[in-house]
């Protein structure tokens, strides 16, 4: 392991949840974590851990809180501003999902704190936009509203996804509370973000609510047309996930099969080997056997020759 094999795994996660293709995302974020831990790296296996946190929440996956639990523990042992920032996100996104909007809002004040200290730009309009959907959990609307507003403040280094996410979410709350002339609006600029682009996440639940906000307005012509769009949308993200999942279980079947082949021949081949072990100790067994047999022939020999010599002369003395 290295730290160049770790950030490829990591780009390569990255790519593939873009890509919505979680489980080889998950490969590659598990991968990488295995190898920081070899390592003994808390940063790098903190991004890793990330990685797999988002993969579960983008599938709406619960038991995601696991890895965002340990992203976080293993962040607070580090002094990197980035992995305390990511790990405080992670949970707090989950907490905000079981309807613990306190501690969520506790969690994203830390990890605000940390943006702005360390000067992360490109995090605010991710950070007012969340922050404002734990407000309006909290049904302090008025605040929600403010922060949503600053979230739709383009920094330089606010990446697209972001700009998308802070126009839905806003578009969204303001379809809640019935304005839904300003919803499309947003609806509108969120869905030009998104133009050229691969899908992100669950994108197809904004037309879904868009065409709440055109049907509320009584455009039932434009409504309908976007409910089929969400249909056709949620369709095709939901079969392409499925084909990704039974690809990827496909493939690791067949590496099943042939781990279990190869285990197969190792075995034949360490039996061969006993074997082969074997018949050589016993061939050896012998060996020493028959030399010690013709050693203790020899000996006798010698001995026979000896005492018939002295028997010739005991003789011979006798005679004279």
């Amino acid at each position: 392991a290295s730290p160049a094999a770790v950030w490829l795994h990591i780009a390569l996660a990255e790519y593939y949840i873009s890509d919505i293709d979680y489980p080889k995302a998950t490969d590659h974020a598990l991968e990488s974590l295995k190898m920081a831990e070899q390592l003994h790296s808390d940063d790098l296996a903190v991004i890793a851990l990330s990685q797999l946190a988002r993969i579960y929440s983008n599938k709406e996956d619960a038991s995601g809180i696991r890895w965002a639990r340990q992203c976080w523990r293993r962040a607070e042992k580090t002094h990197s501003p980035s992995s305390r920032y990511l790990a405080n996100v992670n949970l707090g996104v989950y907490l905000l999902k079981e309807g613990d909007s306190q501690q969520a809002q506790a969690l994203f004040a830390k990890a605000d704190s940390i943006a702005h200290k360390a000067g992360m730009m490109g995090e605010y309009s991710y950070l007012y936009t969340f922050r404002a959907e734990i407000l309006v959990r909290l049904r302090r609307y008025e605040d929600a509203e403010r922060y949503f507003r600053l979230a739709l403040v383009d920094y330089d280094y606010t990446v697209p996804r972001d700009r998308w996410y802070a126009r839905a979410s806003y578009a969204n709350f303001l379809n809640s509370r019935h304005r839904y002339r300003e919803a499309l609006s947003l609806f509108q600029q969120a869905e030009s973000l998104a133009v050229g682009r691969k899908p992100y996440a669950q994108e197809y639940y904004v037309r879904l609510k868009k065409a709440e906000a055109l049907e509320a307005l009584g455009n039932y012509t434009d409504a309908l047309e976007t409910y089929k769009e969400y249909h056709q949308l949620s369709t095709e993200a939901m079969s392409a996930e499925k084909e990704k999942e039974i690809a990827g279980l496909e493939v690791r079947y067949r590496l099943a099969e042939q781990e279990s082949l190869n285990s197969r021949q190792a075995a034949e081949l360490m039996r061969k080997k006993r074997d082969l072990t074997l018949a050589l100790a016993v061939c050896v067994i012998l060996a020493m056997i028959l030399v010690a047999f013709v050693i203790f022939h020899i000996k006798r020999l010698h001995y026979s020759r000896r005492m018939t010599d002295i028997n010739v002369k005991a003789a011979s003395y006798e005679r004279q």
